[in-house]
């Protein structure tokens, strides 16, 4: 399922609606964001196509992470995340980004068996990488996901 621009409207108009006109712009643009992330993870196991940028690695121990992050479209997350984790030895199972009219939205499966450090601390300095760019983020464990 593909989220339009008219979509993503909707979707802040109802939360806007909903706080009140005292929201704070962060408040809603951070629901919106963690709104757009559950439909995207939702129809990513919904439909079975190739994710864009993608490299098959065999990950039989389950030890995943799933990133999903949005924000303004400003370029450079991808390169930058692949950095990061070239630098870790934590390959990339998926990679995935979205430009959504002036928003991108990136979903990524890290294989993380082979980490040996603090894997909350690897989830913190993951979502400082993407709120460097301006991008809220959620990384969760893919057992939240029942994978």
């Amino acid at each position: 399922m593909e989220i339009s621009e008219d979509d993503i409207r909707l979707i802040t108009r109802l939360i806007a609606e909903k706080l009140g006109p005292d929201a704070s712009p962060e408040k809603v643009r951070s629901l919106v964001a963690e709104a757009i992330g559950q439909l995207s993870s939702a129809s990513a196991n919904e439909s079975n196509t190739t994710i864009q940028n993608s490299e098959s690695i065999d990950t039989p121990n389950k030890s995943r992470l799933i990133i999903n992050a949005f924000g303004l479209a400003t370029g450079g997350l991808d390169k930058s995340l692949r950095d990061f984790l070239n630098a870790k030895n934590i390959p990339v199972i998926a990679l995935s980004s979205t430009n959504i009219g002036e928003f991108t939205s990136l979903i990524a499966i890290l294989d993380y068996s082979n980490f040996k450090t603090d894997i909350n601390r690897l989830k913190f300095e993951l979502s400082e990488l993407c709120e460097k760019f301006g991008f809220k983020t959620i990384v969760q464990d893919s057992a939240y996901y029942g994978i």
